[in-house]
């Protein structure tokens, strides 16, 4: 029971957070939501030491390397 209720209290303050977020900056807003499996993944890596696929890890790969591109581009 205490898992459930943490994950609801999480899932609650996640949706409080968006609905935040896309008042003051949709397009930000759109861009963090879209990275959440990726960083889940990084978190289920690096707090539970579960092991990444290989699909996996070319997509967390392929997501840093957009993003550096688009800062030097952007800069």
């Amino acid at each position: 029971a205490p898992f459930v209720l943490t994950a609801a209290a999480c899932e609650v303050a996640g949706f409080a957070l968006y609905t935040l977020g896309a008042r003051h900056d949709i397009a930000v807003t759109a861009v963090l939501v879209s990275l959440f499996g990726a960083v889940a993944a990084i978190l289920a890596r690096l707090v539970f030491e579960e092991h990444l696929g290989r699909v996996q890890t070319a997509g967390i790969a392929t997501i840093v390397a957009g993003i550096s591109t688009l800062s030097l581009v952007s800069s």
